[in-house]
């Protein structure tokens, strides 16, 4: 039987030394998470790649020798290395040696033994500094520098205006608080302004003061009372005599509700609380159509009989008007369109969704001659054909409905209303 002289390098037992001889069972590795046993191979035809992730242990081999892990067999992998080295994980030393070794009680017997087969004992050491060893350790240490640099990088990024408000804090709270839970354990929220000032939200003066007793005046910050708040940007919708409500979150957001007739006079109002009210990071406007605005579009259109062809419908800032007419009806749109215009001027924004409805009168060459109601209502055209209510004309047009001043087509669902 062949013996090797093993000896180790690095670790706890640095210098330790002993014979190991082969087919015969070794444990490597002594921590109290795993212990590695391999079975029918010899100890230095093995290189351990060790990966830590939940506990799980890869371990890789030449051929299939077989490998238990807390008592347990795990399949052996491809090896891409044909040495070992001791290595560290976390503050666990993995290292080679036979099962339950007594290193200081052994020396004097591996020295004997040592002695005893020089002749045909080949010494092998495990040195960890083989250059591949020294490629996984680069690699450990560009990826630990890594992690430490995005650490450090988030850090910045992500405490960088706490620490500032830390900074100004003087803060007589509870243990293990930061000042910005204090903060809401108040019931309170500040923000970091565009100029790094910061602005701390409270509810009423009371409420400043006892934070005051918390914090050193060595920075740039500033209490903002929302009843002053509010009360300023109510003064300002005042100016503009809109019937037009705030309300506010507690943190410099509010929110403009009601009804205007001028959408954009409630944009004038946004800008100037931004100019004038330090305090408001944002403003939302809610704010919307009156339905006197609507009610005026609808007599407009009622003027030119078009009330029945013509929807209206009111938006955040803005009225959709659409509808589908006949092509002898257009130009009625165009004057009352006009004079909607004439009657807003630019306050409110109009978008013009209606359209020239396919004519029947003019693809069939539609000649009317006459309409009739009794003793049920028909028309003739110039060819004296007659069509009632539930007729169908050329090109799968019905007749849907017939009365004095407006004809109703049906074709493909779609309704057509032709006026006189």
């Amino acid at each position: 039987m062949k013996s090797y002289l093993i000896k180790i390098l690095s670790g706890t037992n640095l210098g330790a030394e002993f014979i190991a001889d082969e087919n015969v069972v070794y444990t490597i590795g002594s921590s109290d998470e795993c212990d590695i046993i391999l079975q029918d191979k010899f100890i230095s035809q093995i290189h351990l790649s060790l990966q830590i992730n939940s506990k799980e242990i890869v371990i890789k081999l030449f051929d299939n020798s077989k490998i238990f892990i807390d008592g347990k067999e795990i399949e052996s992998e491809e090896i891409t290395a044909s040495y070992f080295s001791i290595l560290t994980i976390g503050t666990t030393n993995i290292i080679i040696g036979p099962e339950n070794a007594d290193w200081i009680k052994k020396e004097s017997e591996i020295q004997e033994k040592k002695d005893d087969t020089s002749s045909n004992t080949e010494k092998i050491e495990f040195n960890p500094q083989i250059t591949d060893n020294k490629v996984n350790k680069s690699f450990y240490l560009f990826v630990f520098i890594t992690i430490i640099i995005i650490s450090f990088g988030s850090y910045i990024l992500f405490f960088y205006h706490y620490k500032k408000v830390e900074k100004l804090s003087n803060i007589n709270k509870p243990d293990n608080i930061s000042f910005e839970d204090y903060l809401k354990k108040l019931n309170i929220c500040f923000k970091i302004g565009k100029e790094n000032n910061i602005k701390i939200y409270v509810k009423n003066p009371n409420e400043s003061k006892e934070i005051k007793n918390h914090i050193k005046t060595n920075g740039s910050y500033s209490f903002i009372d929302l009843t002053n708040m509010i009360e300023s940007c109510k003064e300002i919708i005042a100016i503009y005599k809109l019937p037009i409500n705030i309300i506010s979150n507690g943190c410099g957001n509010i929110t403009l509700t009601g009804y205007a007739e001028d959408i954009k006079l409630v944009d004038s109002i946004i800008q100037k609380i931004h100019q004038d009210v330090y305090a408001v990071e944002e403003v939302v406007n809610n704010v919307l159509l009156s339905n006197k605005i609507i009610m005026k579009v609808s007599e407009i259109l009622e003027s030119f009989d078009l009330i029945d062809d013509i929807t209206v419908e009111p938006y955040h800032n803005y009225i959709k008007i659409a509808g589908s007419l006949s092509y002898s009806l257009f130009n009625t749109w165009t004057k009352a369109k006009e004079k909607i215009s004439k009657e807003f001027g630019e306050s409110i924004c109009f978008e013009d969704q209606v359209k020239i409805a396919h004519d029947p009168a003019v693809s069939l060459n539609l000649d009317l001659t006459g309409i009739y109601m009794y003793p049920t209502p028909y028309f003739i055209t110039s060819n004296g054909n007659r069509y009632f209510e539930g007729s169908t004309i050329l090109d799968n047009y019905i007749v849907k409905s017939i009365n004095y001043n407006k004809i109703i087509f049906i074709k493909n669902n779609e309704e057509i209303h032709y006026k006189f």
